[in-house]
């Protein structure tokens, strides 16, 4: 009974987490719909545990559930499907198709969820209510690991349904269908991704880019993430070889192509004036580095984020970029290397950090990004010598508004508009076609490198003029979102597969006791999920604004939310009552220290002391909020439907979590503070319609004992 549980648990959480990777590269709309896996988990194991014998929790329905899913992700890889919401929005059938794939996609991923949620909710049944729930958090914890643990060792999905396989053998009674299933879907999964790097991050593919000049050797490469192109790994002859290349009219269209590209490569180092000190951030593979090598940078600081890739620097970039001495390389986010590094720099060069040439921005495309803020681009400024150069390079082009609010952007950092160039045209190396932005600027911009330059650059480039460009909202460490574009058709596309995928079965499948629906604790449970996920939402954003980015920190965030939990379960097991107004009291005076506390954008503490000090502030409500649930799940009589209407919350945070874009970050401590208030109140009404039938049941024992015999 308790094996069955934690293993439920773990494989929930662990299916939960696959899902919402797995489906998000091979299904890239669902890139563009924040959240809408992961409401569907939450909502369907919610479904699941509130009523067990339902439709959607049905065994057969989720073993049909989980084939048409896997068969239709290995469908993608195998087809390269990449409809996006740009393609989304040209005709009506492509919109209607992507409509139907994004609902089957949560469809299955609901029904997957209920049956596991049925599991759960049956052994809450079986024993008391804060037991049952450790045990479900120690689960959950080990989902989280073994999750984890596989994008450690870079396992691709063919792994992650064999774990599925191995769990799935204590979890259901017929053991053998569900073993054979699993284990089958692993193997045509495997069948078509043989070829492709699965890193914590993304999924990655190589492929040969033919060039016919013998000069730039037969070792250079185009590498795919996620299904579309990131970045080349070519081969640059010195300097002498390229100026002469430049120079001559080109003798092939893949001459042209690499002509442009090396330009386009060129621009940060025409403005530079010395070159002692390099900073390049997101250099991928180490393109950008060979290049600044072959520039005459005497030192270079390189820092990628993804270790997979950072590893073709060694292994496979023709250049091997990073075994030369003079470069320095660091496996860290952008803006974690800034704020724990004081290094002076000549030239800082952001490289294409952003994805939005994949996405050809044309959505309402919610994608948080610290690097592209006005604080980023401050400590970048703090980060430069006298005379030094800041460089960001943007595959987003010039159209839309992400251009736009990039250029504003810069101008309210540095007080002033920085130059800002694109290409006259698309720029093609091999197969693949993009547009080209850059911005550049600095301390002093008034100095004759600019000058000189700007006319070097104005060569090939178009110059943008302050005119050019209309006002947008400008992206802040509280609103980050720099590719941001409302879209009509883009929120009825989201509209419609959270109305069919998740609220439609829902209402038709789950029918709760109208007892539950009156109960107070019912409502205090739902709006204690609904304010925990937009707390959540902002303390992974904010930890990971002071951490990075990076697969660690997101791991090592969800384990710490789920050991809070769980410390304040036994607490709960041991003290036995807690005064909730207490726990209330306690959170909301963590809430007031969040809200006063601002993230610094450089901290003289040492590292240490400033990350226990960050960790502690953010995290202090979520263990007081651990509290008030443990200790009002204690006194449920109904606890797997306070655990499901709990997680109903959950999933409407998840939804909720769409308004940060209206008010920023900020905003969510108001929401969850108000939705906690709520809660509070209907506590208080809980405890006065308990103490009032305290009262009736004394008065009724009384008049019971006066009667004569």
């Amino acid at each position: 009974m308790i094996l069955q549980l934690f293993v439920a648990s773990m494989l929930l959480l662990f299916s939960e987490i696959m899902l919402i990777r797995w489906i998000g590269i091979e299904i890239p709309m669902v890139l563009l719909f924040p959240n809408v896996v992961l409401i569907a988990c939450l909502s369907g194991s919610a479904a699941g545990m509130i009523r067990p014998h339902g439709f959607s929790a049905s065994n057969r329905l989720a073993a049909c559930a989980l084939l048409v899913l896997v068969l239709m992700l290995c469908f993608a890889t195998a087809m390269h499907f990449d409809l996006l919401l740009a393609e989304m929005l040209s005709s009506p059938l492509p919109f209607f198709l992507s409509a139907l794939i994004l609902v089957v996609a949560v469809l299955s991923t609901f029904i997957i969820s209920a049956n596991l949620g049925k599991i759960i909710g049956q052994q809450f049944e079986a024993m008391p209510a804060n037991r049952a729930y450790a045990w479900n958090l120690a689960g959950s914890l080990a989902g989280v690991a073994a999750a984890h643990l596989v994008s450690f060792f870079y396992l691709p999905p063919a792994a992650w349904l064999t774990v599925a396989a191995s769990a799935s053998c204590f979890v259901f009674k017929r053991k053998l269908p569900s073993l054979v299933l699993l284990l089958s879907l692993s193997a045509v999964s495997l069948f078509v991704s043989q070829r492709d790097i699965w890193t914590p991050y993304r999924k990655l593919d190589l492929a040969p880019l033919k060039i016919t000049d013998a000069r730039f050797g037969n070792e250079n490469y185009l590498l795919y993430a996620n299904n579309f192109f990131y970045q080349t790994g070519m081969y640059f002859p010195d300097k002498t070889i390229r100026e002469e290349l430049l120079k001559r009219p080109a003798a092939s269209q893949d001459e042209f192509g690499i002509r442009r590209y090396l330009n386009h490569l060129s621009v940060p180092y025409a403005f530079a004036d010395r070159l002692d000190d390099v900073l390049i951030l997101a250099p991928g593979s180490g393109n950008d580095v060979a290049y600044s090598l072959t520039e005459g940078a005497e030192s270079i600081d390189a820092v990628e984020m993804d270790p997979a890739i950072a590893s073709l620097g060694f292994t496979r970039n023709p250049n091997r970029p990073y075994t030369n001495p003079r470069v320095h390389l660091y496996v860290d986010d952008a803006r974690s290397y800034l704020r724990h590094h004081d290094k002076k720099y000549d030239l800082i060069v952001f490289a294409f950090l952003d994805p939005g040439w994949v996405f050809d921005i044309s959505s309402f495309l919610r994608i948080d990004n610290f690097v592209y803020t006005v604080e980023s681009f401050r400590s970048a400024l703090d980060h430069l010598k006298d005379g030094g150069v800041v460089s960001i390079s943007f595959a987003s082009g010039p159209a839309g508004q992400a251009h736009e609010r990039l250029f504003n952007t810069i101008s309210k950092a540095i007080g002033h508009h920085p130059l800002a160039y694109s290409s006259p045209d698309n720029v093609t190396v091999g197969e693949v076609t993009v547009k080209l932005s850059f911005f550049l600027f600095g301390k002093d911009m008034s100095s004759p490198n600019w000058q000189r330059g700007d006319q070097a650059v104005s060569k090939f480039l178009k110059k943008w003029q302050s005119n050019d460009v209309a006002k947008t909202q400008i992206s802040t460490d509280d609103w980050p979102f720099i590719w941001l574009e409302l879209n009509p058709r883009g929120w009825l596309v989201y509209s419609l597969v959270v109305l069919f995928g998740i609220l439609l079965p829902i209402f038709t499948d789950v029918r709760p006791e109208k007892a539950l629906l009156k109960a107070p604790l019912s409502w205090v449970m739902f709006f204690l999920g609904l304010a925990f996920m937009m707390l959540e939402t902002r303390l992974c954003s904010h930890l990971s604004l002071v951490f990075g980015s990076t697969w660690v920190v997101s791991a090592s965030v969800i384990a710490t939310l789920i050991m809070l939990a769980f410390l304040a379960n036994g607490i709960v097991l041991v003290r036995r009552s807690i005064p909730i107004q207490v726990c209330f009291a306690g959170l909301f005076c963590a809430f007031l220290l969040q809200f006063t506390f601002e993230v610094p954008a450089a901290s003289q503490l040492p590292q240490a002391l400033f990350s226990t000090l960050t960790v502690a502030i953010y995290c202090l409500p979520t263990f007081f909020a651990g509290l008030i649930f443990s200790t009002l799940l204690r006194q449920s009589e109904n606890p797997k439907a306070m655990m499901a209407f709990n997680l109903f919350g959950l999933a409407l945070g998840g939804i909720a979590e769409n308004f940060c874009i209206l008010w920023g970050f900020k905003s969510f401590l108001c929401l969850s503070m108000l939705a906690y208030a709520i809660a509070f109140l209907l506590t208080l009404k809980r405890s006065r319609v308990l103490a009032g039938q305290t009262i009736d049941s004394h008065s009724m024992s009384q008049q019971e004992e006066s009667r004569p015999l």
